[in-house]
């Protein structure tokens, strides 16, 4: 199996977290992408990939993964070839002016980006072989994405990136300065743009760290997680190990890299 990572440079990496590269013969596998308020861009070459909804497809396409409030179960078994990007929160929609409810869900990319040069950049994909060269025609349509765009950059969206930065950690109050002006805007731009509440997202932010944590570590320890994260206890920490998967620790623990 091939796996290749790139991390973008500044300014791209404002608005992208990573992209990566699968290439591969599997058996079948399941997966679960854990709740993130996160998008992902999916190009998929000669590969068959199911998920929810009926969502089924082969040959060359692509898929928007967008905001979930659940985790997203998908599989794929036998040939895999696919190149992903995964942007930071709202990054998605700042490049693109997509708003993220019309990217609440799996869709085709096509559907979503049928302006953006999307059929060019699928195809020039799909015929060179070399993961290197492959990040590059991304970077490259991504970053002209940027130079096109109106990147917005209100009191909400800097504190959405904030609360991101400090891993859902920084209470609310603090990463609106103390300011119930910033607040209240930071509550309405969430229920508006998000459909939940800022600690909602929080929360989210919060468990994905601790998710990659748990994955880095393979034998945590239980009670410096709930210092590392600052839960009030362990049972707030089975709790949302519970919220998040619908599995107790020690199930979850076993099937770590079966969430992603």
């Amino acid at each position: 199996m091939i796996y290749r990572e790139h991390i973008p440079p500044a300014p791209l990496s404002d608005f992208i977290e990573s992209m990566y590269y699968l290439k591969g013969e599997m058996g079948f596998e399941e997966k679960m992408i854990l709740p993130d308020f996160k998008t992902d861009l999916l190009f998929l070459f000669d590969t068959r990939l199911s998920g929810e909804g009926g969502i089924s497809s082969s040959g060359s396409t692509g898929f928007v993964s967008g905001f979930r409030r659940n985790t997203l179960r998908f599989s794929y078994n036998g040939h895999v070839e696919m190149l992903g990007v995964r942007f930071m929160p709202y990054g998605f929609t700042q490049l693109f002016g997509i708003s993220q409810q019309e990217i609440s869900s799996l869709l085709q990319a096509g559907d979503v980006l049928h302006s953006s040069r999307y059929d060019e950049i699928l195809e020039r994909l799909f015929l060179q072989p070399d993961p290197g060269i492959k990040f590059g025609i991304i970077e490259a349509w991504l970053m002209k994405a940027l130079m096109d765009a109106t990147i917005e950059s209100s009191l909400p969206v800097r504190a959405i990136h904030r609360i991101t930065a400090t891993k859902g950690i920084l209470p609310l109050r603090e990463i609106c300065s103390h300011s119930e002006s910033e607040y209240k805007q930071l509550q309405r731009f969430c229920h508006k743009e998000m459909d939940m509440a800022p600690k909602a997202f929080a929360r989210m932010v919060r468990f994905e760290q601790l998710h990659r944590s748990i994955q880095s570590t393979g034998s945590p320890d239980w009670m410096s997680m709930v210092a590392n994260f600052e839960f009030t206890d362990q049972s707030h920490l089975i709790r949302e190990i519970r919220q998040f998967t619908g599995l107790p620790p020690r199930a979850f623990l076993r099937n770590i890299d079966t969430f992603i």
